[in-house]
């Protein structure tokens, strides 16, 4: 599970939480869902929208694609690089920050 924040290049900042597990991830924030397929040092997100009151940090309406790379930036750091798959000009920053494993039983 990690924590992400972000910021485009349009000036718009945003977080929210990140789970990666078996090459699948899954998140999201106030106001979207992000689903896709870990691929490194590649990514592809679908983003949907899910709250029509919170703006996208792209400026985009509608749901879209990112197509992201990632790179270590330490053991428990990731920093992402990307950009919207209909509209290379808008572009993303995020850095996501680990926070904890996923849970391996029903004990919390």
């Amino acid at each position: 599970v990690y924590h992400v924040a972000f910021s485009s290049n349009i000036g718009s900042v945003g977080e929210g939480i990140l789970i990666i597990c078996c090459g699948l991830i899954n998140g999201g924030d106030i106001g979207f869902v992000w689903q896709g397929k870990l691929e490194h040092p590649n990514m592809t997100l679908r983003i949907t929208r899910y709250n029509e009151d919170i703006p996208s940090v792209l400026g985009i309406d509608n749901g879209y694609e990112l197509v992201m790379q990632y790179s270590d930036a330490t053991a428990e750091q990731y920093i992402l690089h990307g950009y919207v798959k209909e509209s290379p000009q808008l572009t993303i920053e995020a850095y996501a920050s680990f926070l904890l494993p996923l849970s391996k039983n029903d004990h919390f």
